[in-house]
């Protein structure tokens, strides 16, 4: 079960949405106008984020996911997902871990990074 509109979640440890909103409030306090739960290439995503004012960074649109695991470690399927749905909608993938994440995660996420944007993946790129 949800959280209503409207209302603040709490922390849950069945339902990461407290950490949703709190990602999606720091991003607006930067300047990101934000959307929680919407649909990207048919997969629900946490929060989709767009600069206020675009500087033709890479960092002007974000797709974020938020995973609070108790249980186990974020694992490397993870990062791939929210890199391969942030490609494709020419964002920068962010991943918000409230725990920890496993070395092949951490790895991956690192080589993720440090990767050049295709051409063309940025408004004012040639």
């Amino acid at each position: 079960m949800g959280t209503p509109d409207g209302e603040e979640p709490d922390h849950d440890p069945t339902n990461g949405r407290w950490l949703e909103s709190r990602v999606a409030e720091t991003l607006e306090q930067w300047g990101y106008k934000t959307a929680r739960n919407e649909y990207c290439f048919g997969l629900e995503t946490d929060v989709i984020a767009r600069r206020g004012e675009l500087r033709g960074d890479p960092d002007d649109f974000l797709v974020v996911e938020c995973k609070d695991w108790h249980q186990v470690p974020v694992q490397r399927d993870t990062v791939e997902t929210v890199a391969l749905r942030a490609a494709l909608a020419r964002a920068m993938p962010v991943l918000a871990v409230s725990r920890r994440a496993s070395a092949s995660a951490w790895r991956l996420a690192e080589a993720v990074a440090r990767s050049p944007l295709p051409q063309g993946a940025t408004e004012g790129s040639e």
